[in-house]
């Protein structure tokens, strides 16, 4: 079973959708940034061609029922990209997202809860629970097997399952021996989403699927391990079964002497990676806007990782790879793996590389105003270097004084009057903040007044 894992921050109807109400022009700058979100994130969907999608970190409103329909930005946003994959081919579907944790004390100033799109390919796996939705319910929460009867979902999300289709995903878990709810750590954690798939085709194995998300703050290392826990609760895997922990860890798995190191070790059975692009010191998670720098870019770091553990019956002839998708640089991990095309058309060293050529250089009053072919994207203040320019004295680097206009800027130089042509001018600030805002390399789309980023790659692999 392929399956790809993304954890697109804050996720809501608003990242790939413009909210009402705005000016003309705020909305036309927004329908293309949303616009961008939603191919970025369709085209890599299509492009890894997995059997199971799963998007973390979708808000939903605050103080619902754990196990209930979540409501709100994020399941609506949910609903919204199902029907662009659905574009892509009718077969998608989506698991109707229930609510992992009463509240989420991440955001200033407010709280929510959150939920998981799990969305798959019912011409390749069938979703087959291990919950069923309880019958003649508009909220749930859902119910365990036997324990009452099943029924259809109320709209609109039976449109998101096959008809008759009543399984729904698992997101608490009880000790069998003094029947307490088993936390990570605590009761306001985000629970493991649990969603089982039956594979058709020759294999028809089944798969436990837990989506991961610790809070980063929490004892991420207990809550992990907890896993285990979970497992020897549920006595999984079976004859023919697999077991997938898999997400956003908040532990760096490249770290050989920190507590991934640990819970990996402690996981007996389990197997993680190989990871392709570990030795490169890729990572998995960007910073922030305000320090996505190229540097911080090649930093190792890899939080977003996979745990698979095999029953009788059920392990492949090759164990497969883990890899990030990394479409900033268009590297192809190797098979099986496809190779995924760099996002807005460029890389990391192209961006890099952004400077404009020099078309008039002329010197007058202890000031330089150079005027290029193509716009400068330079701000005041900005540090640039001069080279090639016919007249080399006009060579060196400034400080930019002015903006003349989106072709021209000024820069002090006291040197005699004189004028030239040729050249390139090059900005490490314009490559910054080309790299940051711009492309917004490593997120969806330009940044929008808080729309369409993610702060983390998509994890893709195949079990």
């Amino acid at each position: 079973m392929r399956i790809l894992v993304w954890n697109i921050q804050f996720f809501t109807a608003r990242r790939i959708g413009v909210p009402v109400g705005l000016a003309p022009d705020m909305t036309a700058y927004l329908q293309e940034s949303t616009r961008q979100s939603m191919s970025y994130i369709v085209s890599t969907v299509q492009q890894a061609d997995p059997d199971v999608f799963v998007v973390l970190e979708a808000r939903a409103t605050q103080n619902l029922q754990v196990g209930t329909l979540g409501k709100g930005g994020g399941p609506a946003g949910l609903r919204n990209l199902l029907q662009y994959l659905r574009m892509l081919d009718p077969n998608w579907c989506l698991v109707p997202p229930l609510v992992v944790n009463p509240k989420v004390l991440l955001a200033a100033g407010g709280t929510y809860t959150e939920t998981v799109g799990v969305f798959w390919r019912n011409d390749r796996v069938n979703f087959t629970g291990p919950y069923v939705w309880p019958a003649n319910s508009a909220t749930g929460p859902a119910i365990a097997p036997g324990t009452g009867a099943g029924g259809p979902y109320p709209a609109p999300w039976n449109t998101a399952v096959p008809p008759g289709n009543e399984a729904a995903a698992k997101c608490k878990f009880f000790g069998k021996n003094d029947g307490s709810e088993i936390t990570f750590t605590s009761p306001e954690e985000r629970r493991p989403y649990l969603t089982t798939f039956k594979e058709r085709g020759n294999t028809q194995r089944v798969v436990h699927l837990f989506s991961v998300h610790p809070r980063p703050t929490g004892d991420v290392k207990t809550a992990t391990l907890r896993l285990g826990d979970v497992m020897q609760e549920l006595q999984i895997p079976g004859t023919d079964e697999v077991v997938v922990f898999a997400g956003d860890f908040n532990l760096n798995v490249l770290d050989p002497t920190g507590p991934a190191k640990d819970v990996v070790e402690g996981m007996k059975g389990f197997k993680v990676g190989p990871i392709p692009f570990a030795q490169n010191g890729y990572r998995s998670i960007y910073n922030a806007r305000a320090d996505a720098t190229p540097g911080e870019y090649r930093a190792k770091q890899l939080l977003d990782w996979a745990m698979v553990c095999y029953g009788p019956g059920a392990v492949p002839a090759q164990i497969p790879l883990l890899a990030v998708i990394d479409r900033v640089r268009g590297l192809n991990p190797g098979a099986p793996f496809p190779a995924f095309t760099p996002h807005m058309l460029q890389d990391l060293d192209t961006i890099q590389m952004q400077r404009a050529s020099i078309d008039f250089a002329i010197r007058a009053l202890d000031f330089v105003s150079f005027t290029t072919s193509t716009p400068h994207g330079l701000q005041v203040n900005d540090e640039v270097q001069v080279a090639g320019v016919a007249d080399t004295s006009f060579n060196g680097s400034f400080i930019v004084d002015s903006l003349l206009s989106g072709h021209s800027f000024l820069v002090p130089q006291a040197k005699p009057q004189a004028h030239s042509t040729g050249g390139m001018v090059t900005s490490r600030n314009l490559v910054y903040r080309l790299f940051r805002y711009v492309s917004n390399f490593g997120h969806i789309g330009p940044p929008a007044h808080g729309i369409g980023t993610s702060d983390h790659l998509p994890i893709f692999f195949i079990v």
